[in-house]
């Protein structure tokens, strides 16, 4: 169902997440149409270790959306 989706879809991975690997992230952006897919350099918790960058992020993907 993930290439049905019409959304704009922006996908977040850190890049040294142990739980959630990043491919898993890259994986999921190739199966939504015109996702995008950014990685942050922290763990699994970076919406909270680096929430700067990640709401930096977030609000330059829902201004360009």
């Amino acid at each position: 169902w993930l290439p049905l989706l019409s959304q704009p879809t922006l996908v977040m991975s850190g890049t040294d997440d142990p739980i959630v690997p990043a491919i898993n992230g890259r994986i999921l952006a190739k199966l939504i149409p015109d996702a995008r897919f950014v990685t942050i350099d922290d763990g699994h918790l970076f919406l909270l270790t680096s929430a700067s960058k990640s709401a930096g992020l977030i609000t330059d993907f829902l201004g360009a959306g």
